[in-house]
């Protein structure tokens, strides 16, 4: 059997059952097509019946589900001492060659407090047992630093026991913190910062802007990719993908170069605001971070933030490059995102763009343009695609 195990949901009081119940929810729906185990729940622990056919695949869903701390593939064995010690000595026989000088300890976990023994008394117990019958000079003990650990957990009519702990993605369950929608581009950070919110318990949708006529098709392939690669996270979502040339184009004409990227962030927060509030989102997200470029100085994050009455969240802000690339690299997302292919944002960079934007000057070069129908005509022209849990698109409209 498998046990799962989650962190921060023990923190949550009399919600505790509702974020419980939505793993639940989320392990089932993941593992549907893995011959529907079985999941039951007994306090702060959720299990799941072992399937041998399926076992890879329970285990990789289990790595990338938000809301699971950590599992263990367990053997269920009677809770009384002498069926623990026989079959903690095959556990450990399995993993131990019997020719090597190694460091063990016994780690006990009593769920059932009823249990007549301490857990210190049951690890001491089962060591001994372990140590008895190894050849002679090979096991020591080490409870700081052990190779081997034999992992027990004691309940009211089942013990469990393994060796091995395998992390998962931490966090929330998908959709416990509501839906946001993340201005996705093709670079390091955006994803990262889906991510972030996607494991803090967020369903999140995404929004593209491409400028297909002066940069090809690369850029929104890249961005699809990146999107499904995200849905394994998530299980279903959207992406939608605005077409942002002729903005582009108008900007270029008629306002200040070095306006022009406070510009194209203005549209397009204006633009997600609205998409967002179609998907009833409580939020956007980005992959801003406080100097990383020209456009994300303090001054010009708030002349970009006052275009929208919508929550902006920027889970990356104060982080270091390095940092977020380590991110990247663990979830997936570095080696697409480095692939050449230049976002909407390039296209038409000017040689000194603004570093300290003021407002009233945006405004004003503004009023050279037909704000409102360019934003329609975008979002007239965008296009929805609707991910499945496997990442795959399962349908596409406007």
């Amino acid at each position: 059997m498998w046990i799962i195990r989650y962190a921060e949901i023990g923190l949550k009081g009399a919600n505790r059952p509702f974020f419980e119940k939505a793993l639940e929810r989320d392990i089932r729906r993941r593992l549907a097509n893995c011959g529907a185990p079985a999941v039951t729940r007994t306090h702060g622990r959720l299990w799941i019946a072992d399937e041998p056919a399926y076992r890879e695949q329970v285990r990789s869903a289990l790595q990338l589900l938000p809301g699971v701390q950590s599992f263990s593939l367990a053997h269920r064995v009677a809770n009384d001492m002498a069926t623990m010690k026989k079959r903690g000595l095959e556990i450990f026989r399995e993993a131990f060659d019997g020719e090597t000088p190694t460091r063990f300890r016994v780690t006990t976990r009593r769920a059932d407090k009823r249990y007549p023994m301490q857990s210190a008394e049951v690890s001491r117990e089962l060591g001994a047992h372990l140590f008895q019958n190894s050849p002679e000079g090979l096991l020591s003990v080490n409870l700081a630093n052990p190779e081997l650990n034999l992992h027990v957990e004691i309940h009211a009519d089942f013990a469990a026991m393994h060796l091995v702990i395998e992390r998962g993605t931490g966090g929330l369950p998908v959709g416990t913190a509501g839906k946001v929608m993340c201005l996705l581009s093709g670079g390091i950070d955006s994803p990262v910062a889906a991510w972030q919110m996607i494991r803090r318990g967020c369903k999140v949708h995404y929004v593209f802007f491409e400028n297909r006529t002066f940069l090809g098709r690369g850029a929104f392939d890249k961005v699809e990719r990146l999107a499904k690669h995200l849905s394994q996270f998530q299980g279903r979502t959207t992406l939608t993908t605005v077409p942002f040339s002729d903005i582009q184009v108008a900007i270029r004409d008629q306002c200040e170069p070095r306006h022009r990227v406070v510009l194209y962030r203005r549209f397009m927060y204006r633009i997600a605001a609205r998409i967002m509030r179609y998907h009833r989102c409580l939020g956007m997200v980005t992959g801003e971070n406080i100097g990383q470029v020209a456009s994300q100085t303090l001054e010009n994050l708030r002349a970009v933030d006052v275009t929208v009455n919508a929550c902006v969240y920027r889970p990356l802000l104060s982080m270091d490059k390095v940092d977020i690339i380590a991110i990247a690299r663990q979830i997936g997302t570095f080696e697409t995102s480095i692939e050449e292919a230049p976002d909407c944002c390039s296209v038409f960079l000017p040689k000194h763009p603004a570093t300290r934007a003021r407002v009233h000057e945006l405004e004003a070069d503004e009023t050279h343009l037909d704000v409102e129908t360019l934003e329609n005509e975008a979002i007239l022209n965008a296009e929805c695609m609707k991910l499945g849990t496997n990442g795959a698109p399962s349908e596409k409209g406007r």
